[in-house]
């Protein structure tokens, strides 16, 4: 080590000292986009059975001449004894491993079991790609989403650029770190890399894609071939095309259909090593309440009308009908406004609501005065006295017609622009794969994520390559620092059979409701039969004029029919029981000869 490499570990009262005055060595750091970095570097000569220089969890910051080099935990301590040496090994994690041991929660709203208020709710079920207000955001939004919500629980970074911003489709998952909600946003960026700048008093994490990333060049010479090089065009990985098929199944009560939008980049998708991804959206879900109604107008002064409400009144034997002074009144005995009754149907639930509503029905009284003549079956005429008759109707405003309202409807969830073309540019470009190694005195931490590596010296081709950097290992005591560089392997997101088994893996989302509203999602919305139906029509008062018989078991019988008793009892003899008629309305006594009670 030529450097002055300093360390300190936080709250150990030994205070920052140099490697060699903890008696340390074999400094080695790997970094590596999307995972943690490591350190790690060994106590040599440290007795078997010593106590911990630094305790498990602790944080331990490296400085270069006086420069933050790294900050991490201790994750590890690896001990090692043999009969001519013993020694003790640390490894420490950088803030990545916050990440990774995190469960991401999401805020919903949820219903108070007390007081059905709706309040905040943290839940490891996750919708990607929404906020608390139900609105999308890209991949970068959700990214810094999950970011803060790992440093607001204490995970020791800062944010410092995240350059990917895609509008995808929702996607819901349960039971997830930060780091796995990390990667699933990134898979939709292939390009993109993680790494972390520690020369900031708190480490600071960029995101950035290709794009975005600022290019490097070695000289390819005969030193570097001899410590090691190997490179590799993926032409396999290229693409030609990019076909996006966005399918969403739609509704409207039972009728279902389902809708496909396309987007392609590069070309028809007809070509051999096209990429071709079927990704399901939520589609729009409506369901309607109906309700047919008919109705007629209410003809309180019309005989015709009276005659279907009092079925009595068809009677034969009653002509000359006369109806006068109809009114209408409601049930707290004022006069109502309703112009019509329903007939068929019912009256619709949410147009009940309140009763003084434009549409609106109630139950309601028809008062009129009756004169009439009955004619009996002997040809007797009489004329009962001029009476009120009523009958009760369900009044209403509403017309003959088949009334609708919404009773659940799910907005379609909205297709993300441009994201073939984003694929495509991704996918298309010629990768180079493989790994360079550098042996300096000192590692002198040129090539680092974040950067594109350009060879010079070489095949033309490799110095404007720019291969993304993955990872570097700087072995400090050596000055030996190892650069692998390409396609991200740990998404394998150029390899079509992974980008679309990470499509087919994806689960649409049928919650996107349920998150801000605090109410389950899907079915139809709550149904209400009706308010009023034609069957509540009451019937009207009792007609004037009865018709009785007294009949015995044989075929004889007495009829009262108009004031008129006829018949007889053959052979049979029955004891005098007083019998009320009314006829037209006046009682007549009739008695029945014979021993036995009628």
């Amino acid at each position: 080590m030529m450097a002055n490499w300093t360390l300190l570990n936080v709250g150990n009262p030994a205070g920052e000292k140099s490697f060699a005055d903890w008696g340390l060595n074999n400094l080695v750091k790997t970094t590596s986009s999307q995972a943690q970095d490591i350190v790690t570097f060994t106590a040599d000569g440290a007795p078997f059975d010593a106590p911990n220089l630094f305790t498990f969890s602790s944080t331990c910051i490296i400085k270069k001449n006086g420069i933050q080099w790294f900050v991490g935990r201790v994750t590890m301590i690896p001990r090692a004894g043999s009969p001519s040496s013993e020694s003790m090994s640390y490894e420490l994690a950088g803030p990545w491993w916050y990440l990774d041991n995190l469960v991401f929660q999401q805020t919903w709203k949820t219903i108070d079991g007390e007081t059905e208020d709706l309040i905040d709710t943290l839940k490891s079920r996750i919708i990607l790609n929404q906020d608390i207000a139900g609105e999308k955001l890209s991949t970068g939004e959700m990214i810094s989403e999950v970011l803060s919500y790992a440093i607001g629980h204490g995970a020791p970074f800062q944010v410092g650029s995240v350059t990917p911003s895609l509008m995808v489709p929702f996607s819901e998952v349960v039971d997830r770190s930060c780091a796995e909600i990390i990667k699933a946003m990134l898979r939709w960026t292939p390009d993109a890399v993680t790494f972390f700048d520690y020369t900031t008093s708190t480490p600071t994490l960029h995101i950035k894609q290709r794009s975005a990333c600022v290019p490097v060049s070695f000289p390819v010479t005969e030193e570097q071939l001899a410590a090691g090089i190997n490179i590799t065009p993926r032409y396999e990985l290229q693409v030609p095309a990019v076909v996006l098929k966005f399918e969403q199944e739609n509704s409207i009560n039972d009728e279902q259909w389902t809708s496909v939008t396309v987007q392609t980049a590069g070309g028809s998708g007809a070509e051999f090593g096209a990429l071709i991804m079927t990704i399901q959206l939520g589609g729009s879900h409506v369901t309607y309440q109906s309700q047919k109604v008919k109705t007629q107008a209410i003809a309180e002064n019309d005989p015709a009308w009276w005659e279907k409400k009092l079925k009595w009144l068809a009677d034969p034997n009653i002509t000359g009908l006369v109806i006068t002074d109809g009114q209408k009144k409601d049930s707290e005995g004022e006069l109502s406004d309703k112009p019509r009754e329903i007939i068929e149907g019912a009256a619709p639930s949410w147009k009940q609501e309140p009763i003084a509503s434009e549409d609106s029905t109630e139950e309601i009284q028809v008062t009129a005065y009756f004169s009439f003549k009955i004619v009996s079956s002997t040809g007797a005429e009489s004329y009962p006295e001029l009476q009120p008759i009523s009958c009760r109707v369900a009044g209403t405003t509403l017309n003959t017609k088949t009334y609708t309202q919404v009773t659940s409807v799910t907005e379609a969830e909205e297709i993300p622009g441009g994201l073939a073309d984003s694929f495509y540019a991704t996918l298309s470009v010629l990768q180079y794969d493989g790994t360079l190694v550098l042996t300096e005195e000192e590692c002198g931490g040129e090539a680092q994520i974040g950067k594109l590596l350009n060879l010079t010296g070489g095949i033309p081709e490799w110095a404007t390559m720019n291969a993304q950097i993955q990872g570097v290992t700087e072995n400090v005591d050596s000055g030996a620092t190892q650069i692998p560089f390409g396609p991200a392997e740990h998404l394998s997101p150029q390899d079509m059979v992974e980008l679309l088994r990470s499509n087919r893996e994806r689960v649409p989302s049928w919650r996107l409701n349920e998150r801000t509203t605090g109410k389950a999602s899907g079915g139809g919305g709550k149904v209400e039969g009706g308010h009023l139906t034609d069957n509540e029509n009451a019937s009207g008062a009792p007609a004037p004029m009865k018709k009785m018989v007294v009949a015995s078991s044989g075929s004889s019988q007495f009829t009262a029919d108009g004031g008129t008793l006829s018949g007889s009892f053959a052979g049979e003899a029955f004891g005098w029981q007083n019998v009320v008629v009314c006829d037209g309305g006046v009682e007549k006594n009739m008695k029945v000869l014979g021993t036995t009670p009628v």
